[in-house]
């Protein structure tokens, strides 16, 4: 198919198109079949075989959208779910020639985008669709130069997101209970009456929460590409870069608890002429270790894609399939602080208070979370010349 029978399939405007206009429009999409025909051109049957595999074994069977999949780039007919899924719009941009030059984003969950052009020149620019269906298809392709990313189409998932932060460790409020002050034993009289009591130490704070773990990344979608023709005075190669969805970092565990502030010392005896020592101070309790960082979440396997390009002009194709790690561990909480010591007990008369309560020591940091160890699978690229 031409570029100008694409765009009558999508029902785009041929008059504005021949006049030289480039139109950018949501095309709104009736039947899976009519879907299939858009973007599920070109794959041929050892490719839809391996597309529905991979499917099956890595993704949930009976959902809608899987079935639309299957039906779309697979070797499955559809089904009342995925037939449920229409109407649905499609993102489109069409033209006699086209220029990229800038770096174009087409953002995760968009709707499925289409390009379908003429003369396709890529003159500083670059293409990346991420976590999201797409077609390409230009009569001639012609590359004047790179941009500032190291490929000219980037097919890629996104990252699943950082798993959230663990709770805080307990802390319990206030002071501990305050040492018991000496009495003197008859009126005017201490002797015997001993010092203040040191207060009671502070209790420590609670370990932080784990963290959450890291979200799951997104799949780089299914993408089907076809080039009819290589301008002979392209310069370079037509480089197609494919990266699935890593895990997501797991979540920082919670910061430990404050240790609690040690109880007062109690009062020396203080009777007329006579008195006794004040007591110590409490120390304080020990702040609470951190939490241990949440566990990497999983990386997506990445989703089939179809190349046809000219036999002549295939030795200008580079296609670079990466491979993905799953999410590395979140970072070890931090430690709660040390309770303050508790005060001293004031002295009796003629003698002095006691001490004041040791600060309690830091938590130490929680332990980082474990790394995912799951890997990505690159999506399979099969090239028909």
């Amino acid at each position: 198919m031409t570029y100008l029978e694409r765009a009558a399939l999508m029902g785009l405007d041929l008059d504005r198109l021949r006049k030289g206009e480039t139109l950018h429009a949501e095309v709104v999409i009736e039947t899976l079949d009519h879907f299939t025909a858009i973007f599920g051109h070109g794959v041929n049957k050892s490719a839809r075989a391996a597309f529905s595999f991979d499917l099956d074994t890595g993704f949930e069977g009976d959902a809608p959208v899987t079935q639309l999949l299957h039906h779309t780039y697979g070797n499955s007919v559809g089904t009342d779910a995925a037939e449920a899924l229409f109407p649905m719009t499609l993102s489109a941009t069409a033209g006699e020639t086209v220029t990229i030059d800038s770096d174009i984003h087409i953002p995760a969950s968009s709707p499925p985008y289409a390009l379908v052009v003429g003369t396709l020149i890529f003159d500083g620019g670059s293409i990346t669709v991420e976590s999201t269906q797409a077609t390409l298809s230009a009569d001639t392709l012609k590359l004047v130069r790179g941009g500032t990313k190291s490929y000219y189409l980037g097919i890629i998932g996104k990252a699943g997101d950082p798993g959230p932060e663990g709770d805080t460790g307990t802390s319990v409020p206030g002071h501990a209970s305050d040492g018991s002050s000496a009495k003197p034993k008859s009126p005017g009289i201490c002797d015997g009456a001993g010092n203040g009591k040191q207060g009671s130490n502070g209790a420590p704070g609670g370990t932080g929460g784990m963290g959450g773990a890291g979200g799951t990344g997104l799949p780089s979608w299914p993408a089907t590409i076809t080039i009819r023709a290589v301008d002979p005075e392209s310069v370079g190669q037509f480089v197609v870069y494919t990266l699935s969805g890593a895990g997501g970092k797991g979540g920082p565990g919670g910061t430990g608890g404050a240790g609690q502030e040690g109880g007062g010392g109690g009062k020396g005896c203080s009777s007329g002429a006579e008195g006794t020592n004040g007591g110590n101070g409490g120390a304080g309790g020990d702040g609470g270790a951190g939490g241990q960082g949440g566990p990497g979440g999983l990386p997506a396997d990445g989703m089939g894609i179809t190349i046809n390009f000219p036999k002549a002009a295939v030795a200008s194709l580079t296609t670079i399939p990466t491979t993905v790690s799953g999410g590395p561990g979140g970072d070890g909480g931090e430690g709660g602080a040390g309770g303050t010591g508790g005060t001293s007990g004031s002295g009796g008369t003629g003698h002095h208070g006691g001490n004041h309560g040791a600060a309690g020591l830091p938590g130490a940091k929680g332990p980082a979370g474990v790394a995912n160890p799951s890997i990505g699978k690159a999506a399979g690229i099969t090239i028909n010349p």
